[in-house]
């Protein structure tokens, strides 16, 4: 054998074992989506896929606050044509819920999205399904406040039974200011 064909079945056996690698990274992925993590920085505790720091995002949040917030953390994660995020939020003045909650509903004006509001004295709960190139997609979001303090945590998704029980669970799940610091 020459050593070009030993060279190419050594680099096949390589991409296989590659494939093979990532398929089965993906399905242990798949089994174990939802795990529950304490982000320290947002003061919150949440049962979802791995979130990760947003800094591009926190950046242009930051910008577009500069003068309103005293901290700003933000988090999340794409899944499976799914997104997760949690924001923190610590601002310098009280601020309403309600009207953060109302300009998350803004961000789908164009899609004709009307969730169903839930209200308790410091927390809000938006369900609701919209319409995108023909496709149905879900959003769910859960506000809170604590004194000067927002977390914003959803779930945009397509719409089916299941990815709809996965957004309630992280919604659900969220336990905020778990180690009482914010």
């Amino acid at each position: 054998m020459n050593s070009r064909v030993v060279i190419w079945t050594l680099v096949v056996i390589f991409m296989l074992c590659v494939i093979v690698f990532n398929m089965r990274s993906q399905f242990k992925s798949a089994e174990n989506l939802q795990k529950e993590q304490t982000i320290e920085d947002a003061f919150v505790k949440i049962s979802s896929p791995a979130l990760e720091k947003k800094t591009l995002n926190e950046k242009n949040l930051k910008d577009s606050l500069k003068d309103e917030a005293e901290k700003i953390s933000v988090y999340g994660v794409f899944v499976k044509k799914t997104e997760y995020s949690v924001f923190y939020i610590k601002y310098k003045r009280d601020f309403d819920l309600d009207e953060a909650a109302n300009t998350f509903i803004s961000l789908f004006s164009s899609f004709d999205f009307k969730p169903e509001k839930t209200e308790s004295e410091n927390k809000i709960t938006l369900v609701g399904k919209f319409t995108r190139e023909n496709r149905t997609f879900a959003a769910s979001a859960a506000f809170f406040k604590k004194g000067k303090n927002l977390w914003q945590a959803f779930t945009i998704f397509p719409y089916s039974k299941d990815n709809e029980l996965a957004a309630q669970n992280f919604i659900n799940s969220i336990e905020i200011d778990p180690l009482n610091k914010a």
